[in-house]
């Protein structure tokens, strides 16, 4: 390995853990200030709330958080950023359920608000690229591994996925925070993270 490749696998490391507290504190701030625990505890907890809680984590910290991973590079790197990023879908697959149950128990329609079609696209393209990035680019054993076409495909699919991800964060976070100067620091504060863990 040459020192500019040791080079650049120091600073995506130092950028991972720079960025690994701002990016957890922000997504849980988004899914605990859509909840009651910040105002009444555990006791207005509802089956509601593990929607907003389980999609932050999933969408807002672990796959940003999963995404800097990879650019470390090398096998183990790579591994977590799977497990990250699978961790993330399956959380993303709970807080849809969640939603989704919990429309039916109240008779709603489902995927009615742009906030939940962001939500349902954005579930549906970790699902995807969760099964491709495990049996496709897995290091041990993925069959496409080496393909750059797919990698490409996986890599910029996934920062697609992670601003639609966000997307339906902030339209969800607004539907319950209504204050200008609340919802502003929110948006901004995305935007900059998007700026470090995306782009």
């Amino acid at each position: 390995m040459s020192t500019s490749n040791k080079g650049e696998i120091n600073a995506a490391e130092v950028r991972y853990n720079a960025l690994f507290f701002p990016v957890a504190a922000s997504g849980l701030l988004v899914g605990l200030w859509s909840s009651p625990l910040a105002t009444k505890g555990l006791q207005g907890w509802k089956w509601f709330d593990w929607h907003p809680l389980s999609m932050a984590i999933a969408f807002v910290v672990l796959a940003p958080l999963a995404a800097l991973k990879k650019r470390i590079g090398g096998k183990g790197p790579t591994v977590i950023h799977g497990s990250m990023a699978n961790l993330g879908m399956m959380l993303g697959c709970l807080g849809y359920y969640v939603i989704w149950s919990n429309k039916e128990m109240l008779n709603k329609e489902h995927l009615t608000s742009l906030h939940g079609k962001l939500g349902a696209a954005s579930v549906a393209s970790f699902v995807v690229l969760g099964i491709v990035g495990a049996l496709g680019l897995h290091p041990d054993f993925g069959m496409l591994k080496t393909n750059k076409l797919v990698r490409g495909i996986h890599k910029y699919s996934g920062r697609a996925g992670i601003l639609t991800a966000w997307s339906a964060a902030f339209t969800g976070f607004v539907k319950y925070e209504t204050r200008v100067q609340v919802q502003a620091p929110i948006l901004l504060g995305l935007l900059a993270l998007s700026y470090f863990t995306i782009i």
